[in-house]
């Protein structure tokens, strides 16, 4: 982790860049900065511009100078607070200060629906457990023929790291830019766009995506789980239901019972 100082017209800003992370990542930074979406920065690393995915070229050291160029809209300011919220707040800053709430992720237009999907995979331990132990990295899993399960399990575990991260925590929220990119790359129906910008989506849909990356990732660890097919995913394992279903007939003992067996998510 370094910090650096990236300039942008006559603002200059102090940022922390982890070179473990992918560029996109210090440009979501720069995007709540500034309001200048990743897609219409250029960020020049003495003279030459960083790529989105790749820092080749690029080595950063504390205290070096970056330059932005590109322009956006306003940054979104949290809304106005009344004056009986002011009382409370008051109210409440003794406490606040020893509270340390988790960190909410920030609505990009309509994106609300990926939000509370990821908000109620997060509280799950055993799926957390399980992402924290993945090892393959969005950049690499991206060029996969997997489906897109690979880019989209590793996505979710550094987004849920940096929600987590106490920065994050303090600022009150995290923008998922680059969980909307692998999103919108694997599964391009979220992607739909109208005249005002990306279209409503729904949240059992993205929940069902999710959760198919997630069966086909996420193995369990423990060696005579694994071996058993059914319970060898973590999501079959913890998140899986299961149907007995007997039929017989009632006016005659003669024909043997039936006896099936189903599985159900949601």
């Amino acid at each position: 982790m370094v910090r650096v100082f990236v300039k942008w017209g006559k603002e200059r800003f102090e940022v922390d860049a982890n070179m473990e992370d992918s560029p996109l990542q210090l440009k979501s930074q720069l995007f709540s900065l500034t309001g200048v979406n990743p897609d219409r920065q250029k960020v020049l690393v003495k003279g030459k511009i960083l790529d989105d995915n790749s820092w080749d070229g690029c080595e950063l050291k504390d205290g070096m100078v970056m330059m932005m160029i590109g322009s956006g809209g306003m940054v979104p300011l949290p809304p106005p607070v009344s004056r009986s919220e002011e009382n409370f707040d008051g109210m409440e800053a003794e406490t606040s200060n020893s509270i340390v709430l988790p960190a909410g992720l920030k609505n990009l237009g309509n994106t609300c629906y990926l939000n509370a999907t990821l908000q109620c995979f997060k509280v799950i331990p055993e799926l957390r457990k399980a992402l924290n132990k993945y090892s393959e990295s969005v950049q690499d899993a991206s060029s996969d023929n997997d489906g897109g399960s690979k880019a989209l399990t590793a996505a979710v575990r550094d987004l849920y790291r940096m929600m987590d991260n106490q920065k994050s925590k303090n600022y009150g929220g995290v923008i998922p830019l680059i969980m909307i990119q692998v999103v919108h790359n694997v599964l391009p129906q979220f992607a739909a766009r109208d005249e005002h910008g990306w279209m409503q989506q729904d949240a059992n849909e993205c929940w069902t995506e999710l959760l198919r990356a997630f069966q086909t990732q996420l193995k369990v660890s423990d060696h005579e789980l694994a071996s058993k097919d059914h319970l060898a995913s973590i999501v079959s394992r913890y998140m899986e239901g299961r149907f007995k279903i007997e039929m017989k007939n009632l006016e005659s003992d003669v024909e043997p019972v039936s006896v099936t067996k189903e599985t159900f998510l949601q």
